[in-house]
């Protein structure tokens, strides 16, 4: 859980604007790291933070194509460092029209079940592989199959490109046989909002719903003016 834990603060630390190396070191963080990191880790990811991602927004020389390049790369490099103690998992890519990611299937899954996980990333970076340390443990842990959906990135693909992919993942599910009520959707961070949009337009366009969803730490306000960004701002990560 531990390594989980770490992981899902370095998607939220790539996953924001404006990072700086001061950022990291709050006392406020370093109390919420420490309910769940060892000092080892806590060390280790304070020293990631300004070495992996260093994005000075007032430098012409870092345009914005570049600095999502470098924090793309950065992500995938360090999401596959910490999925590497659940390798025994494999992780199979899949491509069927515009459905495009990878299945973990642990040998004693049920096979008629299905976990449908969205990554985060700020809808900028991440892939089907990075959250491959929360997919792999989710999977082993529940003993269900797990499609994680590599959906396109902005700014390339802009709204709705995620949305409109992840309800042609639900409908491929649904088209191949499985049923609704065996179907979870999951996701952490912008793939956990993902997933609310998701369900609001499964539920909208009067298609079945899935039996649940599990979110981790979804990004729900992208207008960042709730209150509890403001109640939760003084022990959350900041993202600028």
């Amino acid at each position: 859980m531990k390594r989980i834990a770490l992981f899902l603060s370095l998607s939220l630390l790539l996953g924001g604007t404006g990072w700086s190396a001061d950022d990291a070191g709050t006392a406020a963080q370093q109390q919420v790291w420490g309910q769940y990191l060892s000092q080892e880790e806590r060390q280790a990811l304070t020293r990631m933070i300004p070495s992996k991602i260093s994005r000075d927004n007032d430098s012409e020389e870092n345009d914005e194509a570049e600095g999502i390049a470098r924090s793309r790369a950065a992500f995938s490099t360090m999401a596959v460092d910490y999925a590497s103690s659940l390798a025994e998992l494999p992780s199979v890519p899949f491509q069927r029209g515009s459905v495009n990611g990878s299945w973990i299937i642990p040998e004693d899954a049920h096979s008629s079940r299905v976990l449908l996980y969205l990554h985060g990333g700020a809808y900028v970076i991440g892939s089907d592989v990075t959250p491959r340390a929360i997919t792999a443990f989710l999977a082993r842990e529940s003993k269900i199959r797990c499609f994680s959906l590599d959906y396109p990135l902005a700014p390339e693909n802009p709204y709705p490109a995620a949305l409109d992919n992840a309800f042609q993942a639900y409908r491929m599910l649904l088209q191949e046989g499985t049923k609704p009520n065996d179907v979870v959707l999951a996701g952490d961070s912008a793939g956990g909002g993902l997933a609310l949009a998701l369900l609001l337009g499964i539920r909208e366009n009067a298609l079945p719903m899935p039996a649940g969803a599990y979110l981790i730490s979804p990004w729900a306000d992208l207008t960042q003016s709730s209150a509890a960004h403001t109640a939760k701002s003084a022990v959350e990560i900041n993202i600028t």
